[in-house]
C-alpha cells in the first residue's frame, strides 16, 4: 500500500474469507506477518497509536489476535527499507479461539508518511476438530458467486486425513497464483 499523498495518511485494510463448513465449539488459529516499509529519499515512518495494532487476525469480525501493538513505530531518515516479523499460535494453528460462524480474515491498520509504501506478507491459519465442522448445505459442494468468479468449497469423504478445499475462479479478486486454498480439519 503506497501513500501517494504528501501528508501522513491512515490506512485500514481488511480481507475477509467466508467459510463453509462453519466450526462449532471453538477453533484454533495461528499466523505470521512480515512488514516491509519502503521509504523515499526523505525517509519515512509507519506507526500505530496505543490501543491499536498494525495486524489483526479476525474471527467473525472480532479480533482474535493482534501483532505489532501500539504504540508501535518503524522508520528511517533516508531512502531504504525497514523490515519486521511477528507470529503467533505455533505450531500452526495452535492458539485456542472462538467458534466460527461466518469467516475469518486479516486487518491491517496503520499511519504512513507521504511517498512511502507498506508491504505485507501475511498468513493466517484456521483449524478445528473435524467433529465440530458443520456444513451449511448438507449435499454437494458449496458454490458462492457466478460461474467465472465463484468460490467452490468441497468437504469430501476419503481417508481420515483428507483435506477439504476451497477453489477460486480465475477472475476472483482474491485468487492466489495457485488458485486454491486448503481447509484442513486438524485433530488433537
Amino acid at each position: 500500500m503506497r501513500n501517494h499523498a504528501a501528508e501522513k495518511r491512515e490506512f485500514d485494510v481488511r480481507v475477509a474469507m467466508p467459510i463453509d463448513p462453519l466450526i462449532t465449539e471453538g477453533s484454533r488459529i495461528g499466523g505470521r506477518v512480515r512488514l516491509t516499509l519502503v521509504m523515499d529519499d526523505d525517509g519515512g515512518r509507519l506507526d500505530v497509536p496505543y490501543g491499536q495494532s498494525v495486524w489483526s487476525a479476525m474471527v467473525d469480525d472480532e479480533v482474535g489476535r493482534t501483532l505489532h501493538n501500539g504504540p508501535f513505530a518503524m522508520g528511517g531518515t533516508g531512502a531504504g527499507t525497514a523490515v519486521t516479523d511477528a507470529n503467533f499460535g505455533a505450531p500452526y494453528p495452535g492458539l485456542e479461539s472462538a467458534s466460527v460462524e461466518d469467516g475469518f480474515g486479516i486487518r491491517h491498520h496503520f499511519r504512513l508518511t507521504g511517498g512511502d509504501e507498506a508491504r505485507f506478507e501475511s498468513e493466517l491459519l484456521l483449524g478445528g476438530d473435524e467433529e465440530n465442522f458443520v456444513r451449511r448445505r448438507p449435499d454437494g459442494p458449496v458454490r458462492i458467486g457466478s460461474d467465472d468468479d465463484r468460490v467452490v468449497i468441497r468437504v469430501g469423504p476419503g481417508s481420515p486425513r483428507s483435506a477439504s478445499s476451497v477453489r477460486r475462479g480465475s477472475r476472483s479478486p482474491i485468487a492466489s497464483p495457485r488458485r486454491e486454498l486448503r481447509i484442513t480439519p486438524s485433530r488433537r
